[in-house]
């Protein structure tokens, strides 16, 4: 089974944006396994991706990261461990 990481910094406005592209990921991919990497905000009124209910299941792993350099250290080592076989980078370009 494939694996395949969808990167988004995701506040409950992004998420919902981004998800027309991750259904389209995930229907080019039906068998494979989908991972959303999101930054985790400890803001108030924040709204975590995970949990949005979803009427079909798009999305298996959620992995988070907070705005701190061993938070981000760690993401990208999980990256690493996790051995992707596709990476979708899903945020704008400024």
């Amino acid at each position: 089974m494939k694996k395949i990481l969808i990167y988004r910094h995701c506040s409950l406005g992004d998420f919902i944006v981004s998800l027309p592209a991750i259904k389209m990921i995930k229907d080019e991919n039906p068998n494979s396994k989908i991972y959303l990497g999101c930054l985790k905000k400890r803001d108030v009124g924040y709204v975590s991706p995970n949990l949005i209910p979803l009427k079909k299941k798009i999305i298996n792993k959620y992995i988070f990261f907070e705005n701190k350099p061993i938070s981000i250290l760690k993401f990208l080592k999980k990256v690493k461990e996790k051995k992707f076989d596709k990476i979708y980078y899903l945020n704008e370009i400024v």
